[in-house]
């Protein structure tokens, strides 16, 4: 009849989808696990999510942002990302903020979770050890970092005639320099030595030491300086312009090319 019919039909169907589960449920597949930033790869009869995570030794709670949720069924899907839930210590300058919570695991984007920004020159500690902003920090409950805010200064070079302002946090002229890429070395004329304590406000000037020869009064002198513009060389030099002197090239323009300057 047509209902035994029915129930037939019926009955192979269900025995396909079982048989179809206890193929899947034994059928050995790949699966990405994404664990707060990091990719490994397993390999799992496993089906379920949870079952999946507790196999691979990755601990999880209700807390952590997981994708997809723990009792999703891996059939089609090849991908699971985990964010562990983490309680944010942060110091800035010592001063200890309020914990915030954050499920990101590079250092700059924990921060960001907490509204704080990071400037040039600031310097961000974990553990007492100096870490970048794209640092990865792991999975761990709870994170104790600490930041220290950059103090401003103004540089003068060769390529600005005006001091521009710029942040660092070191100890002393040479270290701040070298925060702003630029090596201290005989080439060079540093002042303040770099050797002088750091002070925030401080002007620094560092400039490449030229071979000038200043034509004055009917005499040559030959002189090392440097400096953004001809004036500031025959400052440094020791020959300032005075009253109505002028100078060729002008004091407000750059050092020649051949380095001989008229008076």
């Amino acid at each position: 009849t047509m209902k035994r019919k029915s129930k037939r039909l019926l009955a192979g169907i269900l025995m396909i989808l079982i048989g179809s589960v206890l193929f899947l449920a034994n059928s050995q597949r790949t699966i990405r696990i994404i664990v707060d930033g990091e990719s490994r790869i397993i390999s799992t009869r496993r089906l379920m999510v949870k079952a999946i995570l507790k196999e691979a030794g990755i601990p999880f709670s209700k807390q952590d942002r997981i994708y997809p949720r723990t009792n999703y069924w891996m059939i089609g899907a090849r991908v699971i990302t985990i964010a562990h839930r983490a309680e944010i210590d942060l110091s800035i300058d010592a001063a200890p903020m309020t914990p915030f919570v954050s499920f990101e695991s590079i250092a700059g984007n924990v921060l960001l979770d907490g509204g704080v920004k990071l400037f040039p020159g600031d310097q961000l500690f974990l553990n007492d050890t100096t870490i970048q902003a794209d640092f990865h920090l792991g999975g761990s409950d709870t994170k104790d970092l600490l930041l220290q805010r950059a103090d401003c200064f103004f540089l003068l070079t060769d390529s600005n005639s005006i001091p521009q302002e710029r942040c660092s946090s070191a100890k002393t002229v040479g270290e701040a320099l070298r925060d702003q890429g630029i090596s201290p070395s005989k080439s060079l004329l540093i002042l303040p030595d770099e050797g002088t304590d750091f002070s925030p406000g401080m002007t620094i000037t560092a400039v490449k030491l030229r071979q000038l020869r200043v034509y004055v009064n009917g005499i040559y002198i030959d002189v090392a300086s440097g400096g953004a513009t001809v004036g500031d060389a025959l400052v440094r030099a020791g020959i300032p312009l005075q009253g109505a002197d002028v100078s060729i090239p002008a004091a407000n323009e750059s050092l020649p090319e051949d380095g001989n300057i008229l008076i």
